[in-house]
């Protein structure tokens, strides 16, 4: 079949890929042009045109085992793609070096709803960010706000975009906890997302540091978010709860999968703690910004004897894991 250009596809703005979009997100909106939708009904039933119509472009891969709609990583998919995204594929391709971790598709629901509204101006359909999964970015890279974070049966639908679109919407209690989270802690959030840029700076440096750095930073907030580590006493991750664990799940597990599951606000209190750790933020600002919050660390010490009390294997574990990946640009010690 003859490739499909965008000047077919309805106007060509709203089919443009939206900057930093995801890929799941951009095949979610195109499956909204009749041109595309008549693409895919001819290639789901060759010869035949049905009445189906298809949520995404994708919509054929829906039942394969643990795929991820928002990578290109095999050639069925890239020549499916092809013909109506041409050579915007390249962007799409699986990195041969993963400098920062992802966010299993599984457990992707996080959005900033000041995007989401920026972008329906010009696209006329809700759209996701792929920086909207990174482990490390729990606030939005362009308005500086912590990221909301839908159920995760919401998130990891093929129209993902538009069902947390509606569900942003329809859930006003959600919403206003979220709200109430992030001024109540205003200034503490503030800190962590300066932490997360500090971050964004290194893994943006000397190509031969920024694999350490970033399992560095990934070891340390591991095992601050360990399932009971001292980040779960906060007050505000009771009403922004973290995808809950499996009852039989062993301690390796929790210790692995966490990181990915843990909500924005839960990263975003681990990245302030690794700032912490670093030395990026001393005492003084500690206490300025922890409130009421008695029990919470306030001091790097304070945060080594946190993560010892909750686990002392996983102390154990993080002391090998920080030992393999020193390097000049970031070294941490930990006490014996």
């Amino acid at each position: 079949m003859r490739r499909l250009r965008f000047k077919s596809v309805g106007s060509h703005e709203k089919a443009r890929c939206y900057g930093g979009e995801s890929l799941s997100s951009w095949c979610f909106r195109l499956a909204q042009f009749p041109e595309v939708q008549q693409y895919l009904l001819a290639k789901s039933t060759p010869g035949i045109i049905s009445s189906m119509t298809h949520l995404s472009i994708l919509e054929f891969e829906q039942s394969c085992n643990n795929a991820d709609f928002d990578f290109i990583y095999d050639e069925p998919r890239k020549l499916m793609l092809m013909p109506i995204i041409g050579g915007n594929y390249r962007k799409f391709l699986v990195p041969s070096v993963c400098i920062q971790p992802v966010i299993p598709w599984q457990y992707r629901r996080s959005y900033c709803s000041s995007c989401i509204s920026e972008a329906l101006r010009v696209t006329r359909a809700p759209i996701l960010k792929s920086s909207w999964r990174n482990v490390f970015e729990p606030f939005c890279i362009k308005h500086g706000e912590l990221l909301r974070d839908a159920p995760p049966h919401v998130g990891r639908l093929l129209d993902g975009p538009r069902a947390i679109f509606k569900w942003h919407h329809m859930s006003p209690n959600d919403c206003s906890s979220h709200e109430e989270y992030t001024l109540q802690w205003a200034a503490f959030l503030r800190s962590a997302e300066k932490v997360q840029r500090k971050i964004k700076r290194l893994l943006s440096g000397d190509e031969a540091n920024v694999l350490d750095v970033s399992n560095t930073i990934l070891a340390l907030m591991r095992a601050l978010l360990n399932p009971g580590a001292f980040l779960y006493d906060h007050l505000g991750a009771r009403r922004l709860p973290d995808i809950e664990a499996s009852q039989y799940e062993t301690m390796n597990i929790s210790l692995r999968l966490q990181v990915f599951r843990a909500s924005s606000a839960s990263r975003a209190r681990a990245l302030f703690y690794v700032g912490v750790v670093l030395g990026w933020i001393k005492e003084k600002e500690i206490e300025q910004v922890s409130g009421d919050n008695y029990y919470a660390p306030k001091s790097a010490s304070d945060v080594w004897g946190s993560v010892w009390e909750a686990d002392s294997k996983v102390y154990a574990w993080l002391r090998s894991n920080l030992h393999i990946h020193q390097n000049n640009a970031l070294r941490v010690s930990l006490p014996n």
